[in-house]
């Protein structure tokens, strides 16, 4: 894990308490993480707001 990565998930916890979650978290890059995480923390959106969200097909 880069480091602004790790800044990046230590001010998400520090703001919401909690971490990322984890099942969406693994589909992305570290780059779209980290900027995912910063949006998150900028604009206060949902994680389903981002340009990286993709729904999963439910069988």
């Amino acid at each position: 894990m880069n480091p602004r990565l790790k800044r990046a998930y230590q001010s998400y916890i520090e703001k919401f308490g909690e971490q990322p979650p984890k099942p969406y978290m693994s589909t992305l890059s570290e780059y779209e993480q980290e900027e995912v995480i910063n949006q998150r923390i900028r604009t206060n959106t949902k994680f389903s707001d981002d340009k990286y969200y993709k729904k999963i097909p439910v069988r």
